[in-house]
């Protein structure tokens, strides 16, 4: 019995001690090194909610820019815990307000942290950046978007292999020159898929002005091909921006006095504009010092205003590729998008316009049951017919594993009817076409949505796109065998 016993409490102390071994490596482990501020008073001091109330909307700024450095579910519990922190009177603080200032401090202890803060954030400013704004830490309030010591960063979403990116796209959301909205980090994951390696800017908003916040971008370009072999990216040969909304110009809608740009789409319209190439901050901020990642080029290969063009005077003799989105419905009108593509087609360019019926302004990765879900699929195709100019498959790719042969009946007689081998990936996501004719061998590739045709994101010659979805839908669903 004795030994029993012993025995019992060896195992037990053992058993004590490994769990406290494992409680230390999960402390140990556990991520948290977001610079969150606290309050050491004690809570029956009579500054502590004041105190306290300062501390958790500063951290409340900052954090909810964070969205993907947390698990999701305590994210979006502590967004709603402090939505009504900015809405305060710290001076007179009720017993509701003094509530919910204790539920942010407890919903942002709960936060679990899943990403270091030094990976999630890429700071694109050295210890000093360009401010044209007089006494800009002044104007900082509580309703505003920011603290008065932000300082605008990219949010990587790189492929699981980063140096196989078709290219790399810095994503700007809307919400004017006030605040930043979601568009961007809706629409990268949807880039990933489809090749691309992307950097989601949180730029600078009021009380900064729009200068202030172009050069954010203008940075971030430049930060991007700086830092880019040394972070294994790969497309760095094609750089570009998709910038979302913009505001109305008096000269071009009806009815429209707002003259002032501003949004995402507009911070992308203002780069080409007048902070493009070897451009430098210093012309515009004297006291600026530029660093060596000033000195690196800052034009861009394709800009994407969605639902924010406008035509531009300016001297960039490099405006870049520039696909343009806007909704039939948009509220700002789609006149000022039709005004840049005429700007660019003048040019000598080969814009791309696309008008989404039944789509309102705020589209985003696009409104479900209207076809502007497959803008970023329709963004690709135009990025690789003029940019990256896709050499054909050697052999059918691997993922598509189930065929059929349909007969093409619609070409011209000299031609003749055509076969032509249809393939689909085992969910049916995508399909790949081939066929010989014209004395060349034709490839066409695209996305399906609900077993039609969403998308073409490859067209090896460029004139099968609208031939597609007719392709497909001689298709037999009957009819698929494996591929061999």
């Amino acid at each position: 019995m004795k030994k029993t016993l012993t025995g019992i409490l060896t195992f037990t102390l053992a058993l004590v001690m490994l769990l406290g071994m494992c409680s230390f490596a999960s402390a140990e482990a556990a991520i948290n090194d977001v610079p969150c501020k606290t309050v050491e008073l004690e809570e029956n001091d009579p500054g502590y909610y004041a105190a306290l109330w300062e501390a958790e909307l500063y951290n409340y700024k900052m954090i909810r820019n964070f969205t993907t450095m947390y698990v999701k579910a305590d994210w979006d519990a502590y967004r709603d815990a402090c939505v009504n922190l900015d809405r305060m009177d710290s001076s007179a603080l009720t017993d509701e307000d003094k509530q919910v200032i204790l539920n942010a401090k407890q919903a942002r202890e709960k936060l679990v942290q899943v990403i270091p803060y030094a990976e999630e954030a890429l700071f694109i400013w050295g210890e000093d950046m360009p401010i044209l704004t007089a006494d800009v830490e002044s104007q900082f309030t509580a309703e505003g978007q920011d603290n008065a010591d932000f300082r605008p960063f990219l949010i990587p979403y790189l492929m699981e292999d980063p140096s196989q990116a078709k290219g790399n796209l810095i994503l700007i959301s809307g919400g004017g020159n006030y605040l930043r909205g979601t568009e961007a980090q809706d629409v990268a994951p949807g880039f990933v898929e489809l090749g691309y390696n992307c950097f989601v800017l949180h730029r600078r908003v009021a009380p900064y002005g729009a200068d202030e916040i172009a050069m954010d971008l203008q940075r971030a370009i430049r930060y991007v091909k700086f830092h880019g072999e040394e972070m294994g990216l790969g497309g760095l040969d094609v750089i570009g921006a998709a910038g979302f909304s913009d505001v109305c110009s008096s000269d071009l809608i009806e009815n429209c006095d707002i003259v002032i740009v501003v949004g995402g789409g507009g911070n992308v319209c203002t780069v080409i504009q007048k902070f493009y190439g070897d451009i430098t901050p210093d012309q515009f901020d004297t006291d600026y010092v530029c660093d060596e990642i000033d000195a690196v080029n800052s034009d861009m290969q394709i800009a994407m205003p969605i639902y924010s063009a406008r035509a531009l005077e300016t001297e960039n003799p490099n405006v870049p590729h520039l696909f343009i989105a806007i909704g039939e419905a948009d509220s700002m009108g789609f006149e000022n998008s039709i005004a840049m593509f005429k700007w660019a087609y003048e040019l000598g360019l080969h814009p791309e316009l696309h008008i989404f019926g039944n789509v309102v302004h705020g589209f985003g990765p696009g409104t479900e049951g209207t076809s502007s879900t497959t803008w970023m699929e329709a963004a690709d195709l135009y990025i690789q017919h003029n940019l990256l100019k896709k050499q054909k498959y050697e052999t059918i790719p691997a993922e598509y594993t189930m065929k059929q042969t349909v007969l093409v009946t619609w070409f011209p007689k000299d031609v003749g009817d055509v076969p032509v081998d249809v393939y689909v990936n085992s969910d049916h996501s995508k399909f790949f076409l081939a066929f010989s004719s014209w004395g060349d061998t034709i490839q066409v590739e695209g996305i399906l949505v609900g077993d039609s045709v969403a998308g073409v994101t490859f067209d090896s010659v460029g004139f099968f796109t609208e031939d597609a979805p007719k392709m497909w839908a001689l298709a037999d669903p009957n009819a698929w065998t494996p591929v061999e």
